[in-house]
């Protein structure tokens, strides 16, 4: 219940800021890349830092402070100037100038699809074809020699957000995950001995009905085992 009541508490707080809370698919950092990208950064200035025996949170200020003042790679622009509409004063020489909002943000989402294709086509990536209702497995962390690549219970996906599934079991329990977690599965896995026993009896096989016949150049041969 109170983590329920915090939920709500953050929704309300989004509300009144004016902002949407996107959840971001659990145990799949792809989809936060960005903030990983970022932190990835931040952490090797700190650790630069830290080597050279310098002020870590002195040296982490300066970075973010010419990280903002330098143009991005995929806007052009710099964060700063989009944020401020201005230069931030560095140390280095600077000049005003005017850009069109439209114009960035149509060169961002053509960048971003580029480096998508990019990483798709690097990871050998494939649509998935699963949908709400279907039996799948849920992969697992390795825990000994004899741990399976995908937990033997079946979910059931109950709710699907682009590739972000939710799955669901029979005691209630459900799982959010990356489509490339889960393993569908044809046959319900349900199915236990006692159901085998309830279908119908095998019936036995049937044998041929034509005769053998021994060939004719085994006559001799045939004949020759019945003397005595």
């Amino acid at each position: 219940m109170e983590a329920r009541g915090k939920e709500k508490e953050f929704r309300d707080f989004a509300t009144y800021m004016g902002f949407t809370h996107r959840k971001i698919t659990p145990l799949w950092p792809q989809s936060n890349a960005e903030c990983e990208r970022f932190m990835r950064s931040i952490g090797k200035s700190i650790r630069a830092a830290h080597t050279q025996h310098q002020n870590w949170k002195q040296e982490m200020f300066t970075f973010l402070r010419n990280y903002r003042a330098t143009k991005h790679a995929t806007t052009e622009v710099s964060p700063a100037k989009l944020l401020f509409g201005r230069n931030i004063k560095t140390k280095l020489p600077t000049l005003t100038q005017k850009y069109d909002d439209k114009e960035i943000r149509e060169t961002d989402e053509r960048k971003k699809d580029k480096m998508k294709d990019y990483a798709d086509t690097r990871r050998n990536a494939e649509p998935s074809n699963l949908q709400i209702g279907d039996t799948v497995l849920v992969k697992q962390d390795k825990q000994n020699k004899l741990s399976t690549p995908y937990n033997s219970n079946p979910y059931k996906i109950v709710e699907r957000n682009g590739t972000m599934l939710t799955a669901k079991r029979d005691n209630g329990h459900t799982i959010t995950r990356n489509s490339s977690f889960y393993k569908q599965v044809k046959i319900p896995l349900t199915i236990v001995n006692e159901e085998k026993q309830r279908e119908e009896p095998a019936t036995q096989l049937r044998t041929s009905g034509r005769i053998n016949k021994t060939p004719a150049y085994l006559n001799d041969y045939v004949k020759s085992c019945y003397v005595k």
